[in-house]
This record gives structure tokens, sequence and C-alpha cells, in this order.
């Protein structure tokens, strides 16, 4: 019986027998599939094929290994055997990493993959990490054990940079979106640091830009009218002046500027649901809330607000557009701080450009103002 065969009818025994014999045990069947892959959901088929010492990040068609396969199959023993065998704890296959596909077992599997060095960082293909697929399925456990790992709880996917707490919240998972949220507090960038190297980056590729950090007269504290602000808007507003950079013309206010456009911006109240707010947007169905507090304005007179009092599926602190003649629009970013991150990465790997006609950053195909 041949190795495949021996596979295909899970028979240890008939499996040894062929490799003895001097079979391949790198041996792929009609799709390319190799042995180890196949036999990925049984530790005893497993167990033999380690034997004869096949390569074990040989992949399928699809890119799986066999310890992704493994995992996804639920089969602990086998992912056990592999990991021991010295299989990558931190290669991807099929679209997933190796805790990526122990997430959909028990937290014992992925504990397991932890413990063998898997880095809670990596990311899967579509760009989820291990630590939004746990807020997905809103397992606190799972959760905390990821944060202890050293899993980033400030990591966002997508244009609308969409971290954990966001996943969590839009979920359902509110226990899951507040540990999330402190979390992510706790470990942030500083503003002072995002700042001084988007300076950095505007001195020497902008400086019409650059010239708006030359201002450095503080503003007054953030008015006790507006609640207890997050830590990055309420930075922002009381220790920088108004003019900084942000995307499209978008540019920062301090807390004077802030303050004049909340007071007025506070008096438009009108009835109906706003034209411009998007279906199934974490925010309030009103053309303007006393809690929202805006931290950046373009000169067509859109603001970017930071949302204190979000619906059950946003997250306080979140970052969203208001347009004059539509009121709210949408959310942009889970946070102040994660729009800033995004703002100086992309600067440094050139997803942001400076449009020097315009005079402004521009992030093509994106949807953050």
């Amino acid at each position: 019986m041949s190795v495949l065969a021996a596979i295909e009818a899970e028979d240890a025994a008939a499996l040894v027998k062929a490799l003895a014999s001097g079979a391949d045990p790198d041996v792929r069947d009609a799709s390319g599939c190799p042995a180890l892959v196949r036999a990925a959901h049984d530790e005893d088929l497993v167990a033999v094929l380690l034997d004869a010492r096949p390569s074990l990040e040989a992949t399928a068609e699809g890119g799986e290994t066999a310890l992704v396969t493994a995992l996804l199959a639920g089969a602990a023993g086998a992912a056990r055997r592999l990991l021991d065998a010295g299989a990558d704890p931190n290669r991807g296959g099929g679209g997933e990493t190796p805790l990526t596909a122990a997430l959909t077992g028990s937290p014992e599997s992925a504990l397991r993959v932890l413990n063998y060095g898997a880095d809670p960082r990596v990311r899967r293909e579509d760009g989820w990490d291990p630590l939004m697929l746990a807020a997905w399925k809103g397992d606190l456990p799972l959760v905390r054990l990821l944060l202890e790992h050293g899993a980033d709880p400030t990591a966002t996917v997508g244009a609308r940079l969409t971290d954990a707490a966001t996943i969590a919240a839009v979920h359902g998972h509110g226990p899951c979106r507040d540990v999330l949220v402190e979390a992510a507090t706790l470990v942030a960038p500083r503003l002072r640091d995002l700042w001084e190297d988007i300076a950095a980056w505007c001195e020497e590729h902008a400086p019409e830009l650059h010239a708006s950090f030359e201002n450095t007269v503080l503003t007054a504290p953030a008015p006790a009218d507006w609640g207890r602000l997050p830590v990055d808007a309420a930075q922002l507003l009381s220790q920088w002046p108004g003019g900084l950079p942000f995307y499209g013309g978008m540019t920062s206010l301090g807390v004077d500027g802030a303050l004049h456009w909340w007071r007025h911006r506070s008096g438009d109240v009108r009835p109906g649901v706003p034209p411009g707010l998007v279906a199934d947007e974490p925010i309030r169905p009103l053309w303007w809330d006393p809690a929202w507090v805006p931290v950046a304005r373009h000169p067509s007179g859109r603001l970017l607000f930071v949302d204190q009092a979000p619906l059950a599926t946003g997250v306080p602190g979140q970052l969203a557009e208001w347009t004059p003649d539509g009121g709210p629009r949408c959310v942009v970013a889970s946070s102040l701080t994660a729009y800033l991150v995004e703002l100086r990465d992309g600067l440094h790997a050139g997803r942001v450009r400076y449009d020097e006609a315009r005079g402004e950053l521009v992030w093509p195909g994106a949807s953050v103002p």
C-alpha cells in the first residue's frame, strides 16, 4: 500500500510499511497536497510520518501547512507533535496563522501554540490578528490570554482603522470592549512622540506644513463641560496649538477653536435623522450632541470629533466626521491615537503623500478624510 493510500485508509501500520520500504514521506497527491498535510487530522499518522523526517513546512495548493491544517481540524495531538518536531508556530497558510487557526478550537490549543513561541501580533492574510478574532468571538478569557502574551490592542485593520475593541463593540461584547479599551490606553504611543515624528517628516518633505509646528503657544485646559475626555483628545486640545496637519486639508483645533465650534454646533438642533449618517454607524442619530468634541476642521466646515457617547456598538473616544450639510457621517478611526498612528506610519511608508499643489496631506483610496 502506498503512503497516500495508507493515509486515505487511516492505516498507521500500512504507512509504517510503506515508509520502511523507501517510500517518499514528502509525496504529494494529484492536487499537490503533501502527505503530511493530508495526514494532519490524525495524530498516529502524523507520528509515523514525522519519524521519516518529512518537510514540516510543505504546503498544499491553498498554502496550508500541516500545522495550520491540524489546528483547523481540532487535532490537538497532531498539532502538538508537529510543534515538538519544530513546525514554525508563526508560519501561516491558507489565509490563517497557526495561532488564528488555533482560535477555532479551545483556549488550550491557543495557549499551547503561544507556549511554543507564536507571536500574537502576526496577522493572517486579511489583516486580522488573533486579538481581533478573540474580540469577534467575545471570548474574554482568550482576550486576556492574548494580552498577557503581548497582543497589541492598538493594532487596526482596514481603511476605517478598526481595532479589537471596536470589533468587540460591533458584535455586542461589552466586557471585551471595555478590557480592550483599557489595555489600548495603557500601551498607546505618546501623543508627543507621534507629533514629533510627523513634524520631522514634514520638515523634510513638506516645509509649508512644518511651519505650523513652530507655534508653541499652548492653549487653555479643556472645559469641564466636555466631561472626561479621552487622554489623547485632552492632550491634543490643551497641549498643542491649532493648525497641525491632518489628512485632506484638515487641521487640528486648539482648545479655543474646539470650544468655539462646539458652542456653535451645540445650538444645531434639527428634527429627523441627519441625511449624511451612514447606515449602521455607531453614532447617535442627531445633528449634534454636546458629547461630541471637535478636534480638527476643514475650511469647508467639515469637522472631526471625538465621540464620548457612542451607541452600544461603538467605542467611547471613537473619531468621527461631521459635515455642515449632512451632520455626522461615519466613524473614521477607533480613536484619535489610532488616526495619528496611521498618519505617522502612512507618511513613512509612502501611503500618505504631500500634495504640494493643494498644500495638504492625502491618502489616496482611503475613507479617512
